[in-house]
């Protein structure tokens, strides 16, 4: 599914780095949900939880190049380690389906209306602020998604040079790592 109308994806990156590599690299940019004052090498992108196992990150950058969550499950033995990374452009799915649900609730009621009354319609203007409320929503949730959309890149690229990985597909992986 396009990441423009779903700011969701999904990628794989393949690591030469160890399980424990990576969580101490990835901690190196994040501000962590569990430690008062952890001592950082690089500039922090980052607030979450890592461990060896997977990470849950919220991006502090200002800059907005990166995705706003990351979620990822570092899978793999050694010098064999592939990281399942889940951008997302909300920390979950049921926040986004929740303004596409009003969003069609609103164009229904934004039409009908109009198909009931005609011109008169334009009377009542509860019958003209609902329309232009449903074009503000809609064209705030286009504008994110097109971010989402370009932002997807310059995080895949961020993390490729973080962790020295490349992206593969999902075919390459083995399959004892994708259960």
């Amino acid at each position: 599914m396009s990441s423009f109308l779903y700011p969701f994806r999904t990628l794989w990156l393949k690591s030469s780095m160890s399980r424990e590599e990576i969580e101490k690299t990835v901690k190196n940019h994040t501000v962590l949900s569990y430690a008062r004052s952890a001592k950082r090498d690089g500039k922090a992108f980052f607030f979450g939880e890592v461990s060896n196992e997977e990470f849950w990150l919220e991006t502090i950058d200002n800059t907005g190049k990166l995705c706003p969550f990351i979620r990822c499950n570092i899978k793999g033995i050694d010098d064999e380690t592939y990281l399942e990374l889940e951008l997302r452009g909300f920390r979950f799915a049921r926040f986004y389906a929740a303004i596409v649900v009003v969003l069609l609730i609103m164009l229904v009621f934004s039409v009908k209306p109009f198909i009931d009354y005609g011109s008169g319609a334009f009377e009542n203007p509860v019958f003209v602020l609902l329309p232009l409320f449903f074009l503000l929503l809609a064209s705030g949730l286009f504008y994110f998604n097109r971010r989402f959309a370009q932002q997807i890149n310059t995080t895949k690229d961020f993390f490729r040079g973080m962790l020295e990985a490349e992206v593969v597909s999902e075919q390459e992986i083995p399959l004892v790592f994708k259960l």
